[in-house]
């Protein structure tokens, strides 16, 4: 064997032994007298029986290292691996140019303890340059006194395509080495040649007789097993229901399904294969084959560390579909993976609050799109190796809440949406979001449900368009909505015993108020586009409620009383957009309140209680009073002249000033003290109406 004639060569040279170190008479060996470290190859993971790759050798980039006590030498080296193509066994063949070859008798001869690093991209050949190859290799290629360093970065692309994904993945190897596993072919004795089960450990010379201290022996080969260092994701889209048979469900571009704030770049180290100092970046994924029962499918490739957080509601999966915009969180994403069916016998850890998205492992989601949302049917893992596991996330669907003092509403209101609009284009991408005259008609009513023990009002809408703003408002149920072209859809309000009411999603922050000129549009958020927050809708009271109270002095009787409000408007309008209270210019004689004997109300219609310049009392609203049945009559002619003495908010009106006005959501309480001369007293007070607000984050969006 090659070996004796290295003894055979050393004896000559004994003479020398006192004066020549050990390095010094291998290097006066001549290479062909030497023996050549060997290496068989394979993959575990993904790439084709018998090869790296299954057209062209692969290029592998190899670091050695030999251990002699405490004593070490490091060496690098290039071999290439051999295809699917060209080999007959069931793995790789390693071979190595002569300038690349490396032998035992310059790493401690029979004394050495080899470890092999090696790294390798699927399909690079030995005429193509590696990202790895400049630093393994930087430097001098012959035997170092000392270790090497075994880290370098790697980098895969944001902006991801089929090809620079096959460009960046990187496998490795580090099976041979102290405490490495199936890296070793040692030599049978009995058999004559060596063996086909693999043993662990690093590479060293064997003696033929176990039981000797010296005399003939083998040296072992090496079987590089190649893992892979990144971890991948798979995204397969399905189409659902909501979307046409025809022309739906499109991919506008291949830029919008993006992975958020995934690592991109990292320190890998050779010798235990971990990764760190990952620096991350939204990923954009590149379209791919689509898979079986799927209409669109995409893949990404990324360094490993990514950490899923149960619990955590930031966005790690974004895309759109027919210009609806959908996501997954990592809650979701944390959800579907941590109840995997063999989650756990791959060897990826996990535990009550996070998983950790590892190297060799491929995490496929099937997601079933529809257009009212998305459910996750199936979520696996592949290294490459099958594990189903599911959740069921959602995209914006409408979810609304409306209460009133911790009470839950019933459907007693019908809620309505329109387009934001302007007068050149129905959906604007540079919107203002305050566009909302008209369109509820269009849209029309939503079918509202509210749930009994989490009040949560929910419709059967849902945002058609990720360009899609819209405004909403609520209106008693059953009032009518007109379309005019001129100033937009409107109710009509009607004095008598309804309490008309109106709602918006409102501006957070500040308590709306309701302005003569242009309603609650300086409080009204902009329009909502999608979102899968809880939309809050604040409703106001449209009408004035008017309270007369009478009370006797000098022995009047008010028993069948009757009070009549005159001289007032009893219709008008509400915008849908503002809330812009407009009354009819009609005026009628006379109204008769309600109620018992002495306390009357009537709900009216919010209006100046003077009109013109007041030039004739017909200007004027007015009271008229009848008591003891038909007796006696009282009349105050200018409603305008009574003084506000109490006033429990100054929210449109100031205490000791004439009420001149009455407005919505108020309720206005007059006190008349009467005796037979007349009207001996009269008080008024004001009191706002208790908003119906809703609980917790009010929606509003920036400009």
């Amino acid at each position: 064997m090659k070996k004796l004639n290295y003894l055979m060569f050393a004896a000559a040279t004994a003479m020398f032994a006192t004066s020549c170190s050990t390095d010094s008479l291998e290097a006066l060996i001549p290479d062909s007298e030497k023996t050549a470290i060997e290496f068989n190859g394979e993959s575990t993971t993904t790439v084709t029986r018998a090869g790296l790759d299954n057209s062209n050798p692969t290029k592998i980039v190899m670091q050695i290292k030999s251990q002699n006590g405490s004593n070490v030498r490091a060496t690098k080296t290039v071999a290439s691996a051999a295809s699917a193509g060209t080999a007959t066994t069931d793995y790789s063949t390693v071979s190595f140019e002569d300038s690349y070859k490396r032998y035992w008798d310059d790493a401690y001869g029979r004394s050495a303890n080899l470890s092999v690093y090696a790294v390798a991209v699927p399909g690079k050949t030995t005429g193509s340059s590696s990202k790895a190859t400049e630093d393994l290799l930087a430097g001098s290629s012959s035997w170092s006194n000392g270790d090497l360093d075994h880290t370098f970065v790697w980098t895969v692309d944001a902006s991801q395509t089929t090809d620079n994904i096959a460009a960046n993945d990187m496998v490795y190897s580090n099976n041979i080495s102290d405490g490495g596993k199936s890296g070793v072919y040692a030599y049978d004795n009995k058999e004559g040649a060596y063996s086909s089960v693999l043993s662990d450990g690093m590479m060293t010379f064997r003696l033929s007789d176990s039981e000797a201290t010296d005399g003939a022996g083998h040296f072992d080969k090496g079987h590089l097993n190649f893992k892979h260092a990144l971890s991948r994701v798979t995204v397969n889209l399905i189409k659902g229901q909501g979307f046409t048979a025809d022309g739906s469900f499109q991919i506008t571009d291949g830029t919008n399904v993006t992975l958020k704030a995934m690592p991109v770049s990292g320190t890998f180290n050779l010798v235990d294969g971990t990764w760190s100092g990952q620096q991350t970046s939204d990923v954009t994924m590149a379209t791919t084959t689509t898979a079986s029962g799927s209409n669109h499918s995409f893949l990404s490739q990324l360094v490993p560390g990514c950490v899923i957080t149960d619990g955590n509601s930031s966005n790690v999966l974004e895309f759109s579909v027919d210009d609806n915009q959908y996501y997954i969180t990592q809650d979701m994403m944390f959800d579907a993976l941590n109840v995997a069916a063999n989650y756990q016998t791959l060897g990826v850890e996990s535990n009550a609050t996070s998983i950790t998205l590892n190297n060799g492992l491929n995490y496929s989601f099937n997601i079933t799109v529809n257009k009212t949302g998305i459910a996750v049917v199936t979520a696996s893992l592949e290294p490459w190796v099958d594990v189903t596991a599911s959740a069921t996330p959602s995209n914006a669907r409408y979810t609304f809440s409306l209460y009133d003092n911790n009470e839950a509403r019933t459907t007693d209101f019908d809620l309505y949406r329109a387009l934001d609009y302007d007068e050149n284009e129905t959906v604007r991408d540079d919107y203002e979001g305050t566009h909302w005259a008209t369109g509820y008609n269009t849209d029309g009513k939503a079918d509202v449900s509210v749930d009994g023990s989490t009040k949560q009002i929910s419709t059967d809408w849902n945002f058609e368009s990720n360009r899609s703003y819209y405004h909403f408002r609520t209106v008693n149920k059953d009032v009518a909505i007109t379309t005019d072209a001129t100033n937009g859809d409107y109710f009509t309000m009607t004095t008598g015993n309804i309490d008309y009411r109106w709602g918006a999603t409102m501006k957070s922050g500040s308590t709306p108020v309701y302005s003569t000129s242009n309603g609650f549009s300086d409080y009204v958020s902009n329009a909502i586009g999608a979102t899968s927050n809880e939309i809050h809708l604040t409703e106001e009271h449209m009408m004035s409620l008017i309270n007369v109270v009478l009370k006797s002095d000098d022995g009047v009787v008010l028993t069948g009383s009757k009070v009549w409000l005159t001289r007032m408007s009893e219709s008008a309008t509400v915008l849908m957009g503002t809330g812009l209270v407009t009354p009819s210019t009609t005026i009628s004689n006379e109204h008769l309140m309600t109620g018992k004997d002495a306390e009357k109300s009537l709900y009216v219609i919010p209006q100046a209680l003077v009109r013109n310049d007041g030039a004739s009392d017909n200007d004027y609203v007015g009271i008229h009073i009848l008591t003891e049945n038909g007796a006696s009559y009282y009349f105050v002619k200018k409603f305008s002249e009574l003084v506000a003495e109490t006033v429990s908010s100054e929210k449109n009106q100031l205490a000791g000033k004439a009420i001149a006005r009455w407005y919505p959501g108020h309720t206005y309480t007059y006190t008349f003290t009467l005796n037979k001369q007349g009207i001996q007293n009269v008080t008024a007070s004001l009191t706002p109406w208790i908003e119906v607000v809703a609980k917790g984050q009010t929606i509003t969006l920036e400009d």
